[in-house]
């Protein structure tokens, strides 16, 4: 085609993005810009679009001024697929800000198609810039087309999850958000990390700085060597709850807490047992054979009593759960029995914590993550027949530059 016609502006498009697709941005720019200088203005609002995509790719800050352009001459043709995707990129790039007018002229557009997945992107724009009100309004017209099913057809979200990010955003007057719910639903957790789970392990460890495994791995130590040596390896029936890619198992492997999966010749009935929400993590897990048996699905599952389990596992977990009482109950229900001094199970988990003063139980953020009291989580372990151990308040990673803190806790059954 652009053979014949070197200028022609769709060519031209489509040669800068097999560049781009090649990992070569650098060269997309050039068929760009020498389509830009005769196209008409009805093609110059995609080929601004492909300017601010390259520019992008290439850390170059005057993308963002390609994509006001290209936002501005969409919008002027109500060219849905092309805002929509403007929107993306914004958002791809953080620029929620930027991206809130988008998504705004986009539910203002006749196409109805585009009108609720823009709803639920402005919400997610305004919850990132912290406009939660704003944000509930949209979440509360989403659930409104759900429940009567107007344009709501082929929508990849339920009632259950949107009702989630409704409660994520409501505050009480102190500006806290507050819920009834007890837990996120598998939908919002799913959607969390079956697209995260190829560079969930390099983005965690070196970007975010990650260090809850390891740190669950030296508190269980500390309250274990008393009694065990460690030349010995102290657990043979392990479960590990939201296994995800396997960083706990890494963990109590390189700790010497555990033997490598199938070696224990000592006890062969001694086993190890990984359960995810995400199939994708699980995948990943799979490919480091580090458990005997893994499963995809609710850790309900895996928690079935008199499973004689001697460590539970459960790292990063209890952020998506707000209640803890029936959790911590169906784990130490699946936990072996200390009878006159015999074996003792160990139960170690981590969780976000609820620091501001006077804080009470639990309450959910509007990431959609729940928070917890550590005179909550004291309260829950005792009253689930648990000894407290080691309940601490750590910085469990680093997010968006800042620490979140958390509680690791190493409970004993009693």
């Amino acid at each position: 085609m652009l053979k014949h016609k070197p200028l022609h502006a769709r060519g031209n498009f489509l040669l800068s993005t097999c560049h781009l697709k090649a990992g070569t941005p650098t060269q997309a720019l050039a068929p760009l810009l020498r389509a830009l200088t005769h196209a008409p203005n009805q093609k110059k609002a995609f080929l601004h679009y492909g300017l601010a995509l390259a520019r992008s790719q290439l850390k170059d800050v005057n993308y963002a001024k390609d994509l006001k352009v290209a936002f501005h001459l969409a919008a002027s043709t109500q060219n849905s697929a092309l805002v929509t995707s403007i929107g993306m990129l914004y958002r791809k790039n953080k620029l929620f800000t930027q991206a809130i007018p988008v998504y705004v002229q986009l539910i203002a557009f006749k196409d109805e198609s585009f009108r609720l997945k823009a709803r639920k992107n402005l919400a997610t724009c305004y919850r990132r810039t912290n406009q939660l009100h704003l944000a509930k309004e949209q979440y509360i017209l989403i659930l409104h087309a759900l429940k009567t099913r107007t344009h709501a057809q082929d929508t990849p979200w339920s009632i259950e999850l949107i009702e989630h990010w409704c409660a994520a955003c409501s505050t009480d007057e102190e500006g806290t958000s507050t819920t009834t719910n007890m837990v996120a639903p598998e939908s919002f957790v799913r959607g969390l990390y079956d697209g995260y789970a190829q560079k969930f392990d390099e983005h965690l460890l070196t970007k975010l700085a990650y260090q809850t495994p390891t740190l669950l791995c030296q508190a269980l130590l500390l309250q274990t060597t008393h009694e065990r040596t460690l030349s010995s390896v102290p657990f043979r029936n392990v479960c590990d709850l939201g296994c995800g890619t396997g960083l706990m198992m890494v963990a109590l492997l390189k700790a010497g807490l555990v033997r490598p999966s199938g070696t224990d010749q000592s006890h062969p009935t001694a086993v190890s047992i990984g359960i995810d929400l995400s199939s994708a993590m699980v995948d990943k897990a799979r490919e480091k054979q580090l458990y005997d048996v893994l499963h995809v699905g609710n850790m309900n599952n895996v928690l079935v009593p008199g499973s004689e389990y001697d460590l539970v596992c459960c790292c990063d977990v209890y952020p998506y759960v707000g209640d803890l009482d029936g959790p911590f109950r169906r784990v130490r229900n699946a936990m072996v029995n200390r009878v006159g001094g015999g074996h003792k199970g160990y139960f170690v988990f981590s969780t976000e914590e609820w620091q501001e003063s006077g804080a009470g139980t639990f309450k959910i953020n509007s990431s959609g993550r729940f928070l917890h009291s550590i005179q909550y989580v004291e309260d829950v372990s005792q009253r689930n027949s648990f000894d407290v151990l080691h309940l601490e308040s750590v910085v469990l990673r680093m997010n968006g530059g800042k620490p979140v803190h958390g509680l690791i806790g190493v409970l004993q059954a009693v």
